[in-house]
């Protein structure tokens, strides 16, 4: 039996307020190589009230961290409404169960990220602001072997960026991806919000 070829698609929280989404990304997809692809949704506005909360109460990096988790969550199924062709997964087993699906697959990580990440599959997150769904999609990537992690973004990735490092001191990616996305196979950045409106793919 040939190997499974994976895609994990970070979509990224800001792009949620596009009113043609889902379209959007049914017409992005068509224009991919065949994978199995596994989306998982950032926080958005929703996680910024989070870090908000963070500063103005002087809430804890560690409550902040499970609390924009628990968004991903409600982000994830938004997006899996959208898309109702999409099947939503909570449990990282039946994820890789999916083997022969042709179903775009959404993953809701805040199960596996606290039973299952630290322990069976790669290496622990910090539970900080150094550690955002960026990085969540990279190890989830890692988790399930992807071929590849493609992250939609507001923005592209900056010509005078030369590493990650780069990228995560302008506030394009979190401080702690570049540390997982070694790990990736293949690693591509697209912005998103102009691409496939201008027909770019």
């Amino acid at each position: 039996m040939s190997p499974v070829h994976r895609r994990t698609i970070k979509l990224g929280g800001s792009l949620l307020d596009l009113d043609d989404l889902a379209p959007r990304i049914r017409k992005w997809l068509a224009t991919e190589p065949p994978m199995q692809n596994v989306i998982l949704v950032g926080g958005g506005r929703l996680a910024d009230g989070i870090r908000e909360s963070h500063v103005r109460h002087n809430l804890s990096e560690e409550a902040a961290h499970w609390l924009c988790v628990r968004i991903l969550g409600i982000t994830a199924e938004m997006v899996a409404r959208l898309l109702p062709e999409s099947l939503l997964v909570s449990r990282l087993e039946d994820l890789l169960a999916m083997e022969r699906t042709d179903r775009l697959l959404v993953f809701e990580c805040e199960r596996w990220l606290r039973d299952l990440q630290p322990s069976r599959y790669g290496d622990n997150l910090p539970h900080t602001w150094d550690v955002t769904s960026d990085s969540i999609a990279a190890a989830l990537a890692v988790a399930i072997t992807a071929d590849e992690l493609v992250l939609l973004k507001s923005r592209g990735f900056s010509k005078s960026w030369t590493s990650l490092s780069d990228a995560a001191d302008a506030g394009y990616v979190d401080q702690h991806f570049r540390v997982v996305a070694e790990r990736v196979p293949h690693l591509r950045f697209v912005d998103f919000r102009t691409a496939v409106r201008d027909g770019i793919a």
